[in-house]
């Protein structure tokens, strides 16, 4: 099974991962943060994973490794769909009347 990132690291992992893919990219080290709307005292929020803040090559292809694996396993047709059993994820879902939530 894949791991979880937290949400907001996974978003701005994909910002990273999606700007080293660009022809423009230069091979350096990134970091990656969020202004956050709700937290108004940390209003810049560095992505962070394990203590890492700057994003390397290294970080990166592990991303990229993780990335297709969860491809591999959202398109898998073997694997059954399974509703969350977290409805507060359904509360603002689009496909909820889908699901029958």
């Amino acid at each position: 099974n894949i791991i979880n990132f937290p949400e907001k690291v996974f978003q701005l992992l994909c910002y990273v991962w999606l700007y080293r893919q660009s022809e423009l990219q230069i091979s350096q080290t990134l970091q990656a943060g969020i202004y956050s709307m709700r937290k108004q005292s940390e209003l810049l929020q560095m992505a962070s994973l394990d203590g890492i803040t700057e994003f390397s090559d290294t970080e990166i292809n592990l991303f990229d490794s993780f990335l297709q694996k969860l491809l591999e396993e959202l398109f898998n047709k073997d694997i059954a769909f399974v509703q969350t059993e977290n409805l507060k994820n359904c509360e603002y879902c689009a496909f909820k009347n889908l699901c029958e939530r």
